[in-house]
């Protein structure tokens, strides 16, 4: 009975995976894997284990978060369904030579997961039941081929390598040995942390009863690579610069002290060829010379934590520097990238990398005939973002604070891992960077295929664009009223059709540059197209609207604005603050949008002391909490024209 279900649920997720392989939007593949991993994951293994074949081509993806997304279905997936996951592991193999190095990072990091897991799920067959299973066995074939692929990295001395590759390569060395080599305290020994996780592994026990372990073989290449380690510490490198030496060279002597501490069989050889003779880059030379003249001193049971701090304290610094270094055409953004979820930042720093590559690679063309706007290539010259050049810092910036501030519908811009926010503001990032030799400012932003605006459509501003509801116009509404957005005309919404139904369309807002720019009237947002719109369907707000805006913060917006790199100035936080009280004092009175967006352009003209503009204006400015009594006076008189418009119902 189940397999109808079953089948249905197959072609889902290879309705998926198609979209995640061909769809011109970024934010659909990586929805659409995210889809895949929870239906994967749903499924019986056996019945998962039939659509891993179709993941391969997905390595193959030009996306680099596509295939970092890949890696982390892998992973969740893989670890949970061990006995099932030979195609992934030869996937992941694969991806370790990657081009990109936070791919090659990613598939290091998790394939070192794999070997250990595999390594203990032997021991454990083969404790309870005195033999391995066939599926186990080929999985360790694959390990081992992992095995040599990260050696090969690890010891690769030619000039290319990234840092960061390198240095998680020389740490799965340090995993290797410290598998491969009994404990000498107790062989016999297999300890479970508290969270249940095993901590040695008998290979010993392990290698007596399943010859192709090949334990001699296996432990004579330990010993290979302790020697091959210290040769690398005192060859000749090909390298240029010091940073990237000093950073490697840290990392792997960190490395050889945890295997000395953990290992003593081997800690004459690693006091033969430790040390950091070669790491001359100021910042680490004092924690350099302290280490060295520290470590010889101490038994293989005392070789301190201090020891260890330092040494990852040295490489994380370094790292950090040899990061900016990559990025030298990038000389500042906003939002600070540290400030913001993971999945978020990631795709920011996607951006940033195609801009930084872009301006490298002379490949920025002209958009659409304007001045200002420029095509951001990549290496295949497919538009990813669009870099609109700004000579006024505070337009530039109100562009990223438009999409820092649309807050996703799940929670807060600074806690979900959303990439939309409600109103569907695209991507943006405030960059100031050097292109040719000069110096220039503007705004990157997300190119949104497969649309276009409301004003190519030939619509006029009485008309509703087709298959737009009522829903779609409220979140703009939402938007417009929270920045005091003066610019909201039919060229700067666009028309998007539901990427999984053609008869859906959604409203995308682009350009946000004219939020709190009315000088001469700070609190009249001046006419926007969907007053027109308002004035056929308005409607009442939905639930889930209102409950949207009643969790809106603008305290804790503009104090995540600090904590992202910038200090609103008084202007903008009383701007901020009091658009953002009057859309939530409207909407708990019940307003509809139409009447919310007839008071705040000033155009309610039945009585004009409603209006916002009036509102304000009526509150004396010498008032020591003017924001404060302005909040009041907003609810008292919305609470009166909700009042008279029900009086007058």
């Amino acid at each position: 009975m189940a397999a109808p279900a079953d089948a249905t649920t197959k072609g889902q997720a290879l309705a998926l995976l198609a979209a995640a392989k061909n769809h011109g939007d970024l934010a659909v593949k990586l929805s659409s894997l995210k889809e895949v991993k929870e239906i994967l994951l749903s499924l019986e293994p056996s019945l998962s284990a039939e659509i891993f074949p179709y993941l391969r081509e997905l390595c193959l993806s030009p996306e680099v978060l596509v295939r970092r997304s890949l890696i982390e279905i892998i992973e969740e997936v893989g670890l949970r369904m061990l006995e099932h996951s030979y195609v992934l592991v030869s996937v992941l193999i694969h991806l370790v030579g990657d081009n990109d190095p936070t791919v090659a990072e990613k598939s290091i990091s998790t394939g070192t997961t794999f070997f250990r897991s595999i390594l203990e799920k032997m021991e454990t067959q083969f404790h309870h039941r005195g033999k391995v299973d066939r599926w186990c066995v080929n999985l360790w074939t694959l390990m081992l081929m992992f095995k040599d692929a990260v050696f090969n990295i690890a010891l690769d001395l030619e000039p290319g390598r990234v840092v960061g590759v390198k240095v998680l390569a020389l740490k799965f060395m340090e995993t290797f040995i410290l598998l491969i080599t009994p404990h000498a305290s107790d062989p016999e020994k297999v300890s479970t942390s508290s969270e249940g996780s095993r901590q040695m592994i008998n290979i010993s026990s392990l290698a007596a009863g399943l010859p192709m372990l090949n334990l001699t073989g296996l432990m004579s290449e330990v010993n290979q690579t302790l020697v091959r380690l210290g040769s690398f510490l005192q060859a000749p490198t090909l390298i240029q610069d010091a940073l990237p030496i000093a950073v490697i060279d840290c990392s792997l002597s960190f490395s050889l002290a945890v295997v000395a501490r953990k290992r003593p069989v081997h800690y004459d050889t690693v006091l033969s060829v430790l040390g950091f003779l070669k790491c001359t880059s100021s910042p680490i030379v004092e924690s350099r010379d302290l280490l060295f003249r520290a470590f010889p001193a101490m038994d293989p049971a005392d070789i301190s934590d201090q020891v260890v701090r330092e040494v990852d304290e040295l490489f994380r610094v370094n790292e950090h520097a040899a990061n900016e270094n990559r990025s030298s055409q990038i000389l500042e953004v906003f939002p600070t990238l540290s400030s913001l979820p993971m999945q978020l930042r990631d795709h920011l720093q996607q951006m940033i990398h195609w801009l930084d590559e872009a301006i490298i690679g002379d490949m920025l063309p002209q958009y659409e005939r304007r001045n200002d706007m420029r095509q951001v290539l990549d290496r295949d010259r497919r538009q990813r973002c669009l870099f609109k050049r700004f000579s006024d810092e505070d337009r530039a910036r109100n562009e990223a604070i438009a999409y820092l501030l649309d807050h996703p519908e799940d929670g807060h811009r600074s806690q979900s891992e959303q990439i939309y926010g409600f109103s569907r503001v695209r991507r943006a990032v405030w960059v100031r960077c050097r292109i040719k030799n000069q110096m220039k400012m503007g705004v990157l932003i997300e190119f949104l295929e497969s649309s276009v605006t409301v004003q190519s459509l030939g619509t006029v501003y009485s008309e509703l664009p087709d298959d737009v509801g009522a829903e779609e116009i409220h979140k703009i509404v939402v938007l417009d009223i929270r920045f005091g957005n003066i610019d909201r005309n039919l060229g700067n919404l666009l028309v998007q059709a539901e990427p999984r139904n053609g008869s859906a369309a959604h409203l995308v807002p682009i350009d946000h540059e004219l939020s709190f720019f009315n000088d001469a009237h700070p609190y009249i947002t001046c006419g926007a197209c969907w007053i027109k719109w308002l004035e056929q369907i308005d409607k009442d707000f939905s639930s889930q609207l209102v409950n949207y805006v009643a969790a809106l913060d603008p305290d804790r917006d503009l104090e995540f604005l600090r904590h992202c790199g910038w200090e609103p100035n008084q202007r903008y936080i009383e701007n901020f603050t009091v658009f953002a009280t009057f859309l939530k004092k409207a909407v708990s009175q019940g307003l509809t949008a139409l009447q919310i967006g007839l008071l705040a352009s000033y155009k309610w003209e039945e009585d004009l002391d409603y209006n916002l503009h009036c509102i304000v204006a009526s509150v004396q400015r010498e008032d020591n909490n003017f924001v404060e009594s302005v909040g009041t006076r907003i609810e008292q008189r919305l609470r009166e024209f909700h009042e008279n418009l029900h009086g007058n119902a």
